[in-house]
């Protein structure tokens, strides 16, 4: 059963902004091994940075279609 557009785009930004979390988080915790550590540290921060503002965006997103829909 597939869900609704709103349910799947909201449940596909989740998933993207985890995905970002879980690269970012990575790098992170990789960079002292990597060959260019101060690129790869920036990438994850970037990486996390981007992840906490899709979930906030989500959230709004998601508050504000409960709202909506009363």
């Amino acid at each position: 059963m597939a869900l609704p557009l709103p349910e799947g785009l909201l449940f596909a930004g989740w998933m993207i902004a985890l995905a970002c979390a879980a690269a970012g988080g990575y790098a992170i915790l990789a960079h002292r091994e990597s060959s260019r550590p101060a690129t790869m540290l920036r990438a994850g921060r970037y990486a996390v940075v981007v992840a906490a503002t899709g979930l906030v965006g989500q959230a709004a997103w998601a508050l504000l279609t409960v709202l909506v829909d009363r």
